[in-house]
């Protein structure tokens, strides 16, 4: 029952996505139909339904904040390729050596970044704080290059730098290639990148960050950025009952990817992660769905 639903609703987007440009209004009233199904449809469900059997992922973890209990897992031991989660690793390993307030120049190699780009140009100079910014809203690519040669001279030295930081703070088995997640060699666990998670959230001027859903910067000459957050879930929930933040992952060899917390009315009530999911906020929501709505 519950794959069919979400068959049928991989047709209604397939359907909106070929709407014509006249068919504007229809297409809107179409997207916000299907979301609310996702939302409502699902939660009854989702109550009927095996979870274990449904969340098609080859990873996850979901652990309550209050009670520190493991509600649901599979295979959150087993290594796989984290995606841009690790720009976590990034952002952190950044705050620590980093300088908030100074002007970053962009060198030519994070031009050629590939996936995700906010446009940044060769020899431009941003704020620091603003790149982090950039970084885990957007998951910007050309971003996360920029960030890595001003801290280390290289991304494989800024690579190093993250393996370092995992190793230092108890994640001795995940290892970092890049500082973007598109080298698909780097390896992480759902139980790896909870904890990772847990750390990062420590930071409030960081975490701070997630609750955004798009990010605008500004050269050293005026010259603005703009990009939509990555985490479509913002427009998923309403903000003053349920949020859902974290930082989103992708690329071929990884699937989808996501690591953060479920905020209910203003408090952290559970937090998680997924690895491997063939479709991204399907299987996300499904995770939400249990901490929230399954009894």
């Amino acid at each position: 029952m519950l794959n069919i639903f979400f068959i049928s609703l991989k047709k209604l987007r397939n359907y909106i996505c070929k709407a014509t440009i006249q068919d504007r209004k229809q297409k809107k009233f179409l997207s916000i139909l299907a979301l609310w199904g996702i939302i409502f449809f699902s939660r009854d469900l989702l109550a009927e339904t095996n979870v274990y059997n449904s969340i098609q992922a080859k990873s996850y973890i979901l652990i309550d904040l209050r009670s520190g209990k493991k509600i649901l897992s599979k295979n959150e031991n087993s290594f796989f390729p984290p995606a841009s989660v690790i720009k976590l690793v990034t952002a952190m390993v950044a705050y620590e050596k980093g300088n908030l307030d100074a002007w970053i120049v962009v060198p030519r190699y994070a031009t050629y970044a590939d996936g995700s780009r906010i446009g940044l140009r060769w020899k431009e100079r941003y704020r620091f704080r603003d790149l982090l910014a950039a970084l885990l809203i957007s998951s910007t690519n050309d971003v996360a290059r920029t960030i890595a040669l001003h801290i280390a001279g290289s991304e494989k030295k800024f690579a190093e730098l993250m393996t370092e930081w995992a190793r230092t703070n108890d994640f001795p088995n995940s290892v970092f290639f890049d500082s973007s997640g598109l080298d698909d060699r780097s390896r992480s666990s759902a139980s790896d990148l909870a904890g990772i998670y847990s750390k990062f959230r420590m930071n409030h001027f960081l975490r701070s960050f997630l609750f955004r859903s798009s990010v605008q910067i500004r050269s050293n000459r005026g010259r603005r950025l703009y990009r939509r957050a990555t985490n479509r879930l913002h427009r998923y929930y309403d903000p003053s009952e349920l949020q859902v933040i974290g930082k989103t992952g992708f690329i071929r060899k990884a699937g989808y990817c996501f690591s953060g917390e479920i905020v209910h009315k203003g408090e952290a009530k559970y937090q998680f992660a997924i690895m491997g999911a063939p479709m991204a906020w399907y299987q996300i929501m499904m995770v939400v769905n249990e901490a929230m709505y399954v009894k």
